[in-house]
C-alpha cells in the first residue's frame, strides 16, 4: 500500500495513477480485509473516472469499517459517484447513428465529456443557397438538391452543449460554394433522444447559365454571399442496430388523421403474417404515432437485432385494430455499395436489376441527371414518389408488360440520340407532308364542286 500512496504522490498523468492502482490492487489481494487499503484503491479510481470500480472499493471500506472516523463523508462520495456514474453512461448512450428528418443520417460520438456529429452529406436547402438557371428562359429557381461534409464539436454541460461546427465546399454545377463555419449551442433533450442544435449561417446565391456553343454545360457567371440565416438542426437517435426488413414503406395522407398517420405499403410476397397493405399505422411498442413524423416512426422501428417492434394497426376494411410483431435485424448492406433497386419502376418492369434495359437507364442517369442541378432534382422526385408504384406493378404482368412498352423507346433513344432524332424528324417531314396532301385534296375537291 505504500508503495501505491507513493504512487500516487509522484502521479503527474493517468497512466502514472495506473501505476499506483495496480500496487494498491496488490495490496488489496495480499490483505483483503483490510479496509485502508480498499479506501486509498477507491481514492485512486475515482481520480481516473473509473467510477464502477471507485464505488465498490468505498462499498468494501464501509463493510469492513462501518464505524470509521470518516464513514458519513465515504457515504456523501459514493452518491457523488453514483450521479457521475450516470451521467458518464448517459453521455455513452448518446453515441451511434441519429436521424435528422426520415433519411439523413449523423454519426454521434463523445469522448471526454466532447460531442462530436459529422455527416458526409447534410442536405442543402433554400436557406443555404438561392439557386438560378438562365438565360434560355429568364432567371429559373431552382429547388437544390445538393450535399455538403458537416461537423460538430462541442462540450458538454449538464443538458447543455455548444461548440464549433463546420461545414465543407460543394459544388452547383458550375457554381461552388464556399465552406463555411461558426459557434452554435444546444441541448439534449430529456430522455436522451433528441439533440437540438442552433447557428447562424451564411447564404449565397449563385447563377448557372447553361452554354449552347459548349453543347449544354453550365458556366457560373455569379456567386455571392447574400446574408445569413438561422438555422436549428434536430436529431432523433440513438438509432438501434437492427430494423424492420426494407420491403416496408410508408406513405404520408391518411384517409383519417384520428385513425392513423402512416399508410403501410409492402411487397406482396413479404407481407408479414397479420399484416396488410391497407393498415394504417396507429402505436409502436406503445408510443402512440398518430401525430408524430415519419423520422419518429423510422426511430422506433430500429431497435435492439432479434427484438421486434409491436405494431398496432387500424384495417379500414374491418374497422378494426391489430397488433403485429415486426423483427428488426441488421440490414444487409448492397456488396456493390448502392442500391439494387436503383431504377425503381424499370426494375419492377424488366424484372432485375442486372437486365440491359434497366443497365442503360441506370448509366444514363449517372451520366447526364446526376451530374447537373435540374438533373438531380429530377432523379431526387423520382425516388421520392417511385417506390410505391414499383411496388404495385411488380406482381401485375399485364402493367409490367405496359411500362416495357413505354420505356423500350425510351433506352432505345437513350442508346442512339441521332438516329431517334432522325426518325423524329423524318415522321414530322411525313405527318407535315402528310397534312399537305390531305388539304390540298380537300381544296381540289372545293374546287371540282
Amino acid at each position: 500500500m505504500l508503495r501505491g500512496q507513493a504512487a500516487l504522490e509522484m502521479a503527474k498523468t493517468p497512466q502514472d495513477l495506473k501505476l499506483a492502482i495496480r500496487e494498491l490492487e496488490q495490496a488489496t489481494r495480499l490483505a483483503p480485509d483490510w479496509a485502508d487499503a480498499h479506501f486509498n484503491l477507491g481514492l485512486v479510481r475515482a481520480k481516473i473516472g473509473d467510477y464502477a470500480g471507485a464505488i465498490a472499493s468505498y462499498t468494501r471500506y464501509l463493510e469492513l469499517a462501518p464505524e470509521a472516523p470518516d464513514a458519513a463523508k465515504v457515504r456523501d462520495e459514493l452518491v457523488k459517484l453514483e450521479f457521475r456514474q450516470e451521467r458518464v453512461a448517459f453521455q455513452k448512450d448518446l453515441q451511434g447513428e441519429w436521424l435528422s428528418g426520415a433519411v439523413n443520417r449523423y454519426n454521434v460520438t463523445v469522448q471526454d465529456g466532447v460531442l462530436r456529429i459529422s455527416t458526409k452529406v447534410k442536405q442543402m436547402t433554400g436557406k443555404d443557397i438561392e439557386s438560378l438557371y438562365g438565360p434560355i428562359i429568364g432567371r429559373m429557381n431552382m429547388p437544390v438538391v445538393e450535399t455538403a461534409p458537416f461537423e460538430v464539436s462541442g462540450t458538454i454541460s449538464g443538458d447543455s452543449i455548444s461548440g464549433e461546427w463546420k461545414r465543407g465546399s460543394y459544388k452547383v454545377d458550375a457554381c461552388e460554394v464556399p465552406a463555411d463555419s461558426g459557434r452554435f449551442t444546444g441541448e439534449i433533450g430529456p430522455g436522451g433522444d433528441r439533440l437540438t442544435l442552433r447557428f447562424n449561417k451564411k447564404r449565397f446565391r449563385i447563377l448557372n447559365v447553361t452554354s449552347i456553343m459548349r453543347m449544354g454545360d453550365s458556366v457560373c457567371t455569379e456567386n455571392v454571399e447574400i446574408g445569413t440565416e438561422e438555422e436549428e438542426l434536430v436529431l432523433l437517435g440513438p438509432l438501434g442496430g437492427g430494423q424492420v426488413r426494407s420491403g416496408i414503406w410508408f406513405i404520408v395522407a391518411p384517409p383519417n388523421p384520428e385513425q392513423g398517420a402512416y399508410a403501410f405499403l409492402v411487397e406482396d410476397d413479404e407481407i408479414p403474417e397479420g399484416l396488410h397493405t391497407e393498415d394504417v399505422l396507429l402505436s409502436i411498442d406503445g408510443h402512440d404515432m398518430r401525430r408524430t413524423t415519419l423520422a419518429v416512426v423510422w426511430l422506433r422501428l430500429h431497435g435492439e437485432p432479434g427484438t421486434s417492434a409491436q405494431v398496432e394497426v387500424w384495417r379500414p376494411s374491418t374497422a378494426s385494430k391489430h397488433t403485429v410483431a415486426l423483427p428488426r435485424a441488421i440490414p444487409q448492406r448492397d456488396p456493390a455499395g448502392g442500391s439494387s433497386a436503383a431504377c425503381f419502376i424499370a426494375t419492377a418492369a424488366y424484372g432485375s436489376p442486372l437486365e440491359e434495359h434497366v443497365a442503360t437507364l441506370r448509366e444514363f442517369r449517372d451520366r447526364h441527371l446526376l451530374t447537373n442541378a435540374p438533373g438531380r432534382w429530377f432523379v431526387a422526385q423520382y425516388y421520392e414518389l417511385s417506390p410505391p408504384v414499383a411496388d404495385y406493378i411488380r406482381e401485375r404482368e399485364n402493367l409490367r408488360a405496359m411500362v416495357r412498352g413505354v420505356l423500350t423507346p425510351v433506352v432505345f433513344a437513350v442508346n442512339s440520340p441521332w438516329l431517334t432524332l432522325l426518325l423524329v424528324l423524318a415522321t414530322l417531314t411525313g405527318w407535315r407532308g402528310w397534312r399537305r396532301y390531305r388539304v390540298q385534296r380537300r381544296q381540289m375537291s372545293m374546287r371540282i364542286v
